[in-house]
C-alpha cells in the first residue's frame, strides 16, 4: 500500500503475478485521496478471490521512522521554524503508521517498511521482463532521498549513488508550479503544458536556485525557495524577490511573464534530467533503464533524456508517483523480503507491462445497471458497435469510451477515455471549455494503431520504446500531417501519444482503422473520462454520471451503448 500523502494506492501480488493494482481515488471519488486506501484494498482481495487473513505480508512504501527523523531534523536545523509544534506531531503520527494500518485492515500478520525509492525502482523493474539495468528514481522527496541511481539485477537493487533532502528536482518544480497559480504535487504537468508558450528567459535566473554540475549531478540553493520547502503552498517572496515575477493566484490571467517562467523551469528541468541520465549510464555501463518517481511523468524531459542519455532500451512506470510505490512495496516483498510460500526469486510481471490493473464490469452487470436506472441504450455486436462509433466520432460527437479493466496510473489508455475527431482545431477548444473544464492552453493526446505510428510522428529507429504505448513521452508529430490533426498537436509541434498494438487493446484498435476508414485519418483524440477536479471514472455509474454531467454525445460501456437524445 501506499498512503498519507497523496495518491494512495494498493496493489496485489500473489505467487509473484500481479493480480489487481488501483488508486484509492477511483473509489472514494476524492482527487489524489491521501487516506488509507480501503476501498482499493477491497477491490485488490475481491479480485485475488481473498480475505485480509489470507494475506502473508503488508509491504507499506516508505520507512516512517526515516520520515520521522527527516522531519525533526529540518524543524531543529530551521531558525524560529513555523509551526514546529504542528511538524512535530506529524513526526510522531508518522511513527504511528504500521500500526494503523494494520489495526484499520484488522491485519494480524507482518508489515513490512520498504524505503520509498526501493519501492519506486522495484515498480519499474520487476515489471520490464530484463535480467538486468540502471535504474533512476526522480521525484519530491521519499525518507531523505529525492534521487537514487543504482542497478538492478536477480540478486536485487543496488543503490550507487543518492542525492538528500533538500536538493530535489521534484520539489524545485513543485515550488515554480505554486509560483505560478497551480497546485504543487498535483498540478506540475500543466507547467510542462504551459512552457512551450513561453520563451526561457528565466533560466540563468533559476540557475541560482538549480545549479546542474558537469558531472551530472544537481544542487539547491534553498536560501531561495520558499519555506518550508516541503509545502511550496506556504506564502513566501523570496522567488519573486529572485525573479521579479509576483506570484500569480489561481484563477488570474496567465501572462507572458508566467509561460516565460514556465518554459525555462521546464528547460532546466530537462537539462539536469539528461545530466542525471548521463551520468548513471556513465556509472553502471548499462544499455538499458527503469525510470520511477513523479518527475518520471514529465514526458517531455524523460524523452529527451532517454534520446541523450545512450540508453538502447527503457521503461517508465506507468503509475510513475506514490502510486506506483503500493505496487513496487508488494513486489519487492515478493522477491526480497521473504513473503511466505516464497520459493522462487524470479520476476513477477511481463515483458510489456499492462497497467490494465483495475475492476471491470460484465455486460450483464452493466445492462443491470442501466435497466434499473431505466436508461434507454442499444446492446451490439463489436463491428456494429465500431461502425456506429466510428461515424459518430467523424461527425464531431464526443464519445465516453469504458471497455475492460481500469487503469493502473494517471493517464487514460483507452480503457476510461473520451474520444474525439482530432481533425479541427475547434474541438479541442470546445473539450476544454465546455467539457472538462480546463485551461485553453492544455493539450490533448492522440492515439494511433501501432502499424500507423510512423507515418504521424517522429519516433526513434527500431522497436517503440514501451512508454509509448502508455502516453508518457512527448515526440514530435511529422510535419505533414500537423493539419490533419490540429486538435493533437501542441503549439510547439509535439503530442503525447499513446502507440495501440492489436493483441493488447483489439476493440480500440479496430476502432482506429474504423475511423480511419470513414475520414482517411488513423488518429483519434485521447483525454480521460472526467471532468475537472473529479477523478476518472471508474464504474458504469461514475460513466453515466459524468456523461451526463459533461454534455457528452454517446458513451460506450463494453457492448452497451448510451445515445444522447436530440
Amino acid at each position: 500500500m501506499s498512503a498519507f500523502f497523496h495518491d494512495a494506492a494498493a496493489a496485489l501480488v500473489v505467487d509473484g503475478e500481479i493480480v489487481a493494482a488501483a488508486q484509492e481515488e477511483r473509489f472514494s471519488r476524492r482527487k489524489h485521496d491521501p487516506r488509507l486506501p480501503l476501498g482499493a484494498v477491497g477491490y485488490c482481495l475481491a479480485e485475488g478471490g481473498l480475505r485480509i487473513s489470507d494475506i502473508d505480508v503488508i509491504a507499506f512504501y516508505e520507512e516512517p521512522i526515516l520520515q520521522a527523523e527527516r522531519v525533526i531534523a529540518t524543524v531543529a536545523a530551521t531558525p524560529r521554524p513555523a509551526d514546529p509544534a504542528i511538524k512535530l506531531c506529524r513526526a510522531r503520527a508518522l511513527l504511528e503508521r504500521p500500526r494503523s494500518l494494520a489495526s484499520a485492515l484488522a491485519f494480524d500478520g507482518p508489515c513490512a517498511l520498504v524505503q520509498h525509492h526501493v519501492a519506486h525502482a522495484a515498480s519499474a523493474f520487476c515489471v520490464s521482463g530484463w535480467e538486468r539495468a540502471a535504474f533512476l528514481i526522480v521525484d519530491g522527496v521519499g525518507e531523505w532521498a529525492t534521487t537514487t541511481l543504482g542497478i538492478a539485477d536477480s540478486t536485487g537493487l543496488r543503490p550507487i549513488e543518492q542525492v538528500d533532502y533538500p536538493h530535489s528536482l521534484g520539489l524545485f518544480y513543485a515550488a515554480i508550479t505554486a509560483h505560478l497559480g497551480f497546485r504543487a504535487n498535483e498540478d506540475e504537468y500543466k507547467v510542462m503544458g504551459l512552457a512551450p508558450y513561453g520563451r526561457p528567459t528565466y533560466v540563468e535566473a533559476l540557475r541560482r536556485l538549480l545549479r546542474v554540475h558537469d558531472d551530472g549531478g544537481f544542487s539547491l540553493d534553498v536560501d531561495h525557495l520558499p519555506a518550508p520547502l516541503d509545502n511550496p503552498d506556504a506564502e513566501d517572496r523570496r522567488l519573486e524577490q529572485l525573479l521579479g515575477v509576483e506570484r500569480r493566484r489561481a484563477l488570474e490571467p496567465i501572462g507572458r511573464e508566467h509561460q516565460d517562467l514556465a518554459c525555462s523551469a521546464q528547460r532546466l528541468l530537462e537539462e539536469a534530467l539528461i545530466g542525471l541520465t548521463r551520468r548513471v549510464a556513465r556509472l553502471t555501463g548499462e544499455r538499458r533503464i527503469a525510470i520511477a518517481g513523479g518527475v518520471a511523468l514529465n514526458g517531455v524531459a524523460t524523452y529527451k533524456a532517454f534520446q541523450a542519455g545512450g540508453f538502447d532500451e527503457i521503461v517508465v512506470q506507468p503509475a510513475a508517483g506514490d502510486a506506483g510505490g503500493a505496487l513496487g512495496a508488494a513486489l519487492h516483498a515478493w522477491h526480497e523480503l521473504g513473503a511466505a510460500g516464497a520459493t522462487s526469486r524470479h520476476r513477477g510481471g511481463r515483458a510489456s507491462f499492462d497497467p490494465l490493473l483495475g475492476p471491470s464490469f460484465s455486460s450483464t452487470d452493466i445492462g443491470a445497471f442501466l435497466r434499473s436506472e431505466r436508461i434507454p441504450h442499444e446492446i451490439l455486436d463489436p463491428d456494429a458497435l465500431t461502425s456506429r462509433v466510428a461515424a459518430a466520432l467523424a461527425e464531431g460527437r464526443l464519445v465516453g469510451w469504458l471497455q475492460g479493466r481500469m487503469e493502473f496510473g494517471p493517464r487514460a489508455l483507452g480503457a476510461r477515455s473520451i474520444l474525439a475527431d482530432p481533425r479541427k482545431a475547434s474541438i479541442r477548444d470546445k473539450l476544454n471549455l465546455r467539457i472538462k473544464m480546463r485551461e485553453g492552453f492544455r493539450p490533448f493526446a492522440p492515439i494511433v494503431a501501432e502499424e500507423r505510428a510512423r507515418d504521424y510522428f517522429v519516433l526513434p529507429a527500431g522497436p517503440l520504446p514501451a512508454p509509448l504505448s502508455h502516453m508518457l513521452f512527448v515526440v514530435p508529430v511529422v510535419e505533414a500531417v500537423h493539419a490533419m490533426i490540429p486538435a493533437v498537436v501542441h503549439v510547439d509541434g509535439t503530442a503525447r501519444p499513446q502507440i495501440v498494438a492489436s493483441d493488447r487493446s483489439p476493440r480500440l484498435h479496430a476502432l482506429l482503422h474504423a475511423f480511419e476508414r470513414e475520414t482517411g485519418v488513423g488518429v483519434l483524440l485521447n483525454t480521460s473520462f472526467n471532468v475537472a477536479g473529479e477523478p476518472i471514472v471508474c464504474s458504469p455509474e461514475d460513466a453515466y454520471r459524468t456523461f451526463c454531467y459533461a454534455g457528452l454525445d454517446l458513451v460506450v460501456m463494453e457492448d452497451h451503448l448510451v445515445e444522447r437524445p436530440p
